[in-house]
């Protein structure tokens, strides 16, 4: 019962923090329009590893669909948000970051992981849906589906890692997670 609530509440923090992140630290790329530097994805691609996928997926859907109800939603993009996190919390399952420490071994899982996850979502399905959903031209949505793959794994590579690394640090100082999540020291 105590997982559940964990990753309910986990799930429910991460869409907050997801969408206060893209509302307020989103940086234009200048390269594509409608397209930003979006730290969230670093956040995202830890709580996933840390909590699993569907944590991963119901932050990553909610909080982008949070973010989005003011300049209208386009389903593309928060759909794969979702499935970012979700595919990052399975590849990050054999990393257990809960419980062990954030090696070389393990940034190089991380970040694998979260790049071809990044290309399989941004620069594969969600401009496949914009297509699909919308009619939109090819060659544009393509081209920002490219740059947003590329810059959010730039931004996770160092956003995410440090997160990964902060958190084996605070775990191994003899803490362990289950006594933090119960109040227990």
């Amino acid at each position: 019962m105590k997982k559940i609530v964990s990753k309910v509440i986990a799930s429910v923090i991460g869409m907050i923090l997801f969408a206060l992140l893209d509302t307020y630290v989103a940086i234009p790329s200048f390269i594509v329009t409608n397209t930003d530097l979006s730290i969230q994805y670093g956040l995202l691609a830890f709580l996933s590893a840390l909590f699993g996928p569907i944590v991963g997926f119901v932050a990553g859907f909610g909080g982008h669909a949070l973010s989005s109800h003011y300049s209208g939603f386009w389903w593309p993009w928060v759909i794969s948000s979702g499935l970012f996190g979700l595919l990052t919390g399975f590849g990050g399952r054999s990393l257990n970051i809960s419980k062990r420490k954030f090696t070389g071994k393990s940034f190089l899982i991380f970040n694998g992981v979260q790049f071809v996850s990044n290309l399989i979502c941004f620069a594969l399905c969600a401009p496949i849906m914009e297509i699909l959903f919308y009619g939109s031209n090819a060659g544009y949505v393509f081209r920002q589906g490219i740059v947003a793959a590329l810059s959010n794994t730039a931004t996770t590579l160092v956003v995410g890692s440090l997160l990964c690394l902060c958190w084996s640090m605070f775990i191994s100082q003899d803490r362990d997670y289950e006594k933090l999540i119960s109040g227990k020291r």
